[in-house]
C-alpha cells in the first residue's frame, strides 16, 4: 500500500474505530439486563443470537458461556495468587475465551481483568535469568495476540483494551526496565504488523502516554559508552523510535505527534539526553513532512521554536542573571548549552537540531507564508542575537545562513521586508574581525548563487537589498575596516550592484565610480588586479567576478564544519525519515495465527 497510509485511508480507519466504540457503548447498556437473567435462560438467549444460515457455532457459544458464568472472574483472581508457568497457562486460556468475542471482552474489562495483568508485573524485580527471559518473550506474545484479536487478513489491533494495557506497561516507572522495553518492542510489533494500528495506539493516547513518560526517564551518571548502553537510553531510544515511525504513519493526515512533542520539548524539564532525542525526533519528522511535500505543520510551530530559541538565547550585557533553576542542564536553557550531551553529540550540539528545525517549519510554511510570522514575532532578532553572541562557531554560521535563506523569500501580503536584517549584522558594531569575515564571506558566495539562479525573483532580492541599506554598509566597512574585511566588503558591493542595468545605474547616481575608487584608494585594502577586477566590473562589467568569488557556499571559510554542510543539504533537500514500512526485526513474538494453549 501507500506509505505513508493516505489521509483518506487514515480518516476511515478512525471512523470505524469510532463506530466500534459506539457500538461497545451501547452493548454496555445491553450487558446489564443480562447479569437478570436465568444461567437457562441466558443460554437460550446465546443459542438464539449464533443461529442463522451457517447453524450454531459451537465454539464461539461455548467461549461466551464459559466467559460470562464466572470462568473470566475465576481465571483472573488465579491469575493475580498462581506461579509463573501457570500464569502462562492462564493468560494463554483467557486469549482463547477473548478472541472475537465483545462479550467476554467486555465482561474482562468489568472485572478489571487487564489491571491484574497490569499488577502481576509489579514487585518482580529480577528478569537477568533465563527463565525470566522466557516468561517475557511469551507473556508479551500472548499479548500481541490478545491485541490482534484473531484478525487474520488486515492485522488490526481490534482488542483496545489490551493495546491500552500495552502502553500502560511501557509508561509505567515502577516497572522494571525490562518488562518497559519488552512493552515497547512489543508496540513497535503492531505498529508493523499494520500501518494503520497507528490510529489504535492514538485512539488510547498511547503516543501521548510515551511522550509523557520519556520525560521522566533518567539516565545513570556517566558519559560515553557507559551511558549510552544503558537500559535507560535503550527504553528512551526505542520509544523515540515509536514515535518517530507514529508520527510519519499519519503524517499524511496531521502532525499531532509533532506538535505534542515540540510542546514537550520546549517546556517540560528533563534529562539533556532524553530532550537531544526527542529534538532530533521533532527535527526528522519536519524533514520527513518537508520531503514529502505534505501542507505545512500549523503556524503554532514557528511560534513556539522561535520563542524558545528567543529565551534561550546568550543574554545581553546589562540583563538580569540567570537562576540556578533556569541555567539547569535540565531546564531548555541548559539543554542548548549542554557538554556531551550524546557519544555523537558535542557542545551546543541541541542548539544546531533546534535551528534546523525551525528552517524546516518555516520552508514548510506554503512557500515562505510562515516567515512574516517569523520576522513579527521578532525572530529575526533572535537569529541576529544568536550570530553575534559568543557562541562556537557553527552555531554562528547556522544562524547566518538560516537569515540569508529567509531573506531571500519575498515578503508576502503587505508584511514589512527582512531584508534590512543583513545590514543590520554588518553593522553591529561589537563584532570580532573574524566573524565579520564570515557574515561578508557568506554574504559573498550566496549573493553569487543569485548571480548563478538569475531571473526575476534574483533581480528583486538584490533591489530589496539595496534599498535595505546595504551598499551604505559595505562602503562604511570599506572606509574603516581593516585590509580583510575592506577588501572582502568591496568584493560584497561588486556582487551586489553589478548585476542589471537598473542597478548599476543606480549606483552611478548614488555613489559613483570615481567616489568609490578614491575610498578604496585611501582604505586600509591592498591595490592589486584582484581589486582592480572587481572596480572594472562595477564600472562596465566587464570583469571576471569568478575569480574573486567563492564557487560555493560550503567552502570552508564560510561553513566551518561538516555539521553545518549537512544541515544545509538537509534543509535544501530533505530526505524521508523511513522510505517504506517497516519489517519485523525480532523473533521473539509468535504468528498470530497459531493457535494458543487450549482450555
Amino acid at each position: 500500500g501507500e506509505f505513508p497510509p493516505a489521509r483518506i485511508a487514515v480518516a476511515n480507519r478512525i471512523e470505524e474505530l469510532e463506530i466500534e466504540g459506539r457500538a461497545e457503548c451501547e452493548e454496555e447498556e445491553a450487558a446489564t439486563e443480562e447479569y437478570a437473567l436465568t444461567p437457562r435462560t441466558f443460554a437460550d438467549k446465546l443459542a438464539t443470537e449464533y443461529s442463522g444460515e451457517n447453524g450454531l457455532v459451537e465454539a464461539e457459544l461455548m467461549k461466551e458461556l464459559i466467559g460470562v458464568q464466572g470462568a473470566l472472574r475465576s481465571l483472573a483472581s488465579k491469575l493475580a495468587e498462581a506461579a509463573r508457568d501457570v500464569q502462562l497457562d492462564v493468560i494463554a486460556t483467557i486469549s482463547v475465551l477473548l478472541r472475537n468475542s465483545r462479550r467476554n471482552k467486555r465482561e474482562f474489562r468489568s472485572i478489571d481483568g487487564y489491571s491484574v495483568i497490569h499488577k502481576m508485573f509489579l514487585g518482580i524485580s529480577d528478569y537477568t535469568s533465563q527463565s525470566s527471559q522466557v516468561f517475557l518473550d511469551k507473556i508479551f506474545g500472548i499479548t500481541f495476540t490478545i491485541i490482534l484479536d484473531g484478525n487474520k487478513q488486515e492485522l488490526y489491533a481490534s482488542n483496545i483494551d489490551a493495546l491500552d494495557l500495552l502502553f500502560s506497561l511501557a509508561a509505567e516507572s515502577d516497572l522494571h526496565l525490562e518488562v518497559r522495553i519488552r512493552a515497547v518492542q512489543t508496540i513497535h510489533e503492531v505498529l508493523i504488523a499494520h500501518p494503520l494500528n497507528a490510529v489504535s495506539c492514538r485512539r488510547v493516547n498511547g503516543f501521548s502516554k510515551l511522550l509523557s513518560a520519556t520525560c521522566l526517564i533518567e539516565p545513570p551518571d556517566g558519559v560515553g559508552r557507559e551511558r549510552a548502553q544503558s537500559g535507560e537510553m535503550q527504553l528512551a531510544e526505542q520509544i523515540v523510535e515509536i514515535l518517530s515511525y507514529g508520527g510519519v504513519l499519519l503524517s499524511r493526515h496531521d502532525s499531532d505527534i509533532a506538535e505534542d512533542m515540540l510542546r514537550v520539548v520546549t517546556e517540560e524539564a528533563m534529562h539533556p539526553c532524553v530532550r537531544y532525542l526527542l529534538c532530533q525526533c521533532l527535527r526528522d519528522l519536519l524533514r520527513d513532512r518537508n520531503s514529502r511535500q505534505l501542507k505545512p505543520v500549523p503556524p503554532t510551530f514557528v511560534s513556539l521554536l522561535s520563542s524558545s530559541l528567543s529565551r534561550t538565547s546568550p543574554p545581553q550585557p546589562g540583563a538580569p542573571s540567570l537562576t540556578a533553576e533556569q541555567e539547569s542542564e535540565r531546564s531548555l536553557y541548559g539543554f542548548m548549552r549542554a557538554p556531551h550531551i550524546t557519544m555523537r553529540g558535542g557542545k551546543w550540539t541541541g542548539t544546531i537540531v533546534l535551528l534546523e528545525a525551525l528552517a524546516h517549519s518555516l520552508h514548510a510554511g506554503g512557500g515562505g507564508a510562515y516567515i512574516p510570522l517569523f520576522h513579527q514575532g521578532g525572530g529575526f532578532d533572535t537569529l541576529l542575537t544568536w550570530f553575534s553572541a559568543d557562541c562556537p562557531s557553527a552555531v554562528v554560521s547556522l544562524s547566518l545562513w538560516l537569515t540569508l535563506e529567509l531573506v531571500a523569500v519575498p515578503p508576502a501580503g503587505g508584511a514589512g521586508d527582512y531584508a534590512p536584517t543583513v545590514a543590520r549584522m554588518l553593522e553591529i558594531t561589537r563584532l570580532s574581525a573574524a566573524k565579520r569575515m564570515l557574515l561578508l564571506t557568506m554574504l559573498r558566495t550566496w549573493l553569487q548563487e543569485l548571480q548563478a539562479t538569475g531571473g526575476e525573483h534574483a533581480a528583486q532580492l538584490r533591489s530589496r537589498l539595496k534599498d535595505s541599506g546595504l551598499v551604505q554598509s559595505t562602503l562604511h566597512l570599506i572606509d574603516t575596516g581593516g585590509p580583510k574585511v575592506a577588501r572582502e566588503a568591496l568584493v560584497v558591493m561588486g556582487s551586489l550592484v553589478t548585476s542589471g542595468e537598473r542597478l548599476r545605474t543606480w549606483f552611478e547616481n548614488t555613489v559613483g565610480c570615481v567616489s568609490l575608487s578614491q575610498s578604496v584608494i585611501e582604505s586600509a585594502i591592498k591595490p592589486d588586479m584582484a581589486v582592480l577586477e572587481v572596480l572594472l566590473l562595477i564600472a562596465d562589467d566587464s570583469g571576471q567576478l569568478d575569480h574573486v568569488i567563492s564557487p560555493s557556499l560550503l567552502s570552508p571559510s564560510s561553513a566551518p564544519t561538516d555539521l553545518i554542510a549537512n544541515t544545509v543539504l538537509n534543509v535544501r533537500r530533505p530526505a524521508p525519515r523511513y522510505a517504506s514500512f517497516l519489517q519485523s526485526s525480532r523473533g521473539g513474538l509468535p504468528d498470530p495465527h497459531a493457535s494458543q494453549h487450549s482450555t
